[in-house]
């Protein structure tokens, strides 16, 4: 089994998941989904007066969009990144709470957020991801749950999205993904 932790709005989790479910489709093993609240911030505004360290920060996230954006047009992805990103801690919570809704929850999820800005904090919005006779979702228990969730990703060493962790190490990044394959098919 691989485990990997996402955050439905992270770019580079959503970039990862083609890629995450060929990998276990080639060696036969079942990915084991799990929550993480990643720091997505909001692209900052140009104002006359900024700082040098101000207008670096906006300089390299326009130029981090870019680059993911074209990733996402190589796999044929749409990817259209918010003004207000928002946040998918009640889906995060459903996951943490049912991760037997797998790969085809994780799936919906995230083409529901870049696809069709979804808001997958609410209620109906995350109902309409799950299969038919899926448990019914208690908001607090999906909120604790992933609080829960968070504390031992964080107490692993996960810091971002996507991580992949092997055998107690954490790797961060789709890049690592040849690596993680190696590591697999020879352990």
């Amino acid at each position: 089994m691989l485990t990997v932790y996402i955050d439905f709005q992270s770019a580079a989790s959503y970039l990862a998941l083609a890629p995450t479910l060929a990998l276990s489709k080639r060696l036969h093993t079942t990915v084991n989904w799990q929550p993480f609240v990643s720091w997505e911030r909001e692209l900052p505004e140009d104002r006359v007066g900024d700082t040098v360290t101000a207008r670096h920060q906006q300089v390299r996230m326009r130029a981090r969009r870019r680059v993911f954006q074209r990733y996402a047009k190589v796999q044929g992805l749409g990817l259209t990144f918010r003004d207000d990103p928002g946040s998918a801690d009640l889906a995060l919570g459903v996951l943490a709470l049912h991760p037997e809704l797998g790969d085809t929850f994780v799936g919906k999820a995230f083409a529901a957020y870049w696809q069709h800005d979804a808001n997958l904090n609410d209620l109906d919005d995350v109902k309409s991801l799950l299969p038919v006779g899926a448990p019914t979702i208690d908001e607090a228990a999906a909120r604790s749950a992933l609080d829960l969730a968070q504390s031992a990703a964080e107490a692993q060493g996960v810091v971002d999205t996507p991580a992949y962790v092997i055998d107690g190490q954490v790797f961060v990044g789709r890049e690592h993904l040849p690596w993680i394959e190696e590591l697999l098919t020879d352990g």
